[in-house]
């Protein structure tokens, strides 16, 4: 009968975190957020203060109606508690 092969195992080691690794993709991702958002700010749809302002009318808007419909099933939730 063939004997079975097997590996060692080297017990009790700790597995380290590489630093480095976790260093350099927190510095891609930040900079990847960094690089659009400046490409949002210098590409911005918004030309004329006309424009700037209806787009924060809308966004304020939606906020407001999202925000209304989450505390709106906040409280149905409490109630059928």
């Amino acid at each position: 009968m063939p004997d079975i092969k097997t590996r060692d195992v080297a017990k009790g080691t700790i597995k380290q975190i590489d630093k480095a690794a976790v260093a350099a993709d927190r510095m891609r991702s930040a900079y990847i957020s960094t690089k659009e958002r400046a490409e949002h700010t210098t590409h911005a749809a918004e030309s004329t203060p006309e424009e700037y302002a209806s787009d924060k009318v809308q966004h304020g808007t939606k906020r407001v109606s999202h925000e209304a419909v989450h505390q709106f099933d906040k409280q149905g939730r409490k109630g059928i508690e």
